[in-house]
């Protein structure tokens, strides 16, 4: 009789095994991504209101870092995005697997 989660991982053929093993190992690679992109976004912001604060106070060769600074933004939203969706396919299939190990539980 299986009781336990971990008991019924056991009895799992090996690609089920590694199937979850990896789809566990890339929802955390996935949570730390989404963590550095979003403390990115948070830098850029900054950047962008040091430089207009700077255009403001007549420093004109800023517009040029505040465009690229605009650019990175659009690209970290973008990626930001792509992870998160990402992310999200990944867990749908971790929560498959799981439930269907689960299964084998009495």
């Amino acid at each position: 009789m299986i009781k336990t989660f971990e008991e019924a991982l056991d009895i799992c053929d090996y690609d089920i095994k590694e199937r979850f093993y990896y789809l566990d190992d890339l929802l955390c690679e996935l949570d730390d991504e989404i963590m550095e992109t979003s403390a990115e976004v948070i830098y850029a912001d900054v950047d962008e209101e040091i430089c207009k604060r700077l255009i403001e106070s007549d420093f004109e060769d800023e517009r040029e870092r505040l465009f690229k600074t605009n650019q990175r933004q659009r690209k970290l939203a973008e990626e930001l995005d792509y992870l998160q969706v990402k992310y999200d396919i990944t867990e749908d299939l971790y929560e498959e697997m799981l439930f269907n190990i689960l299964k084998n539980i009495d």
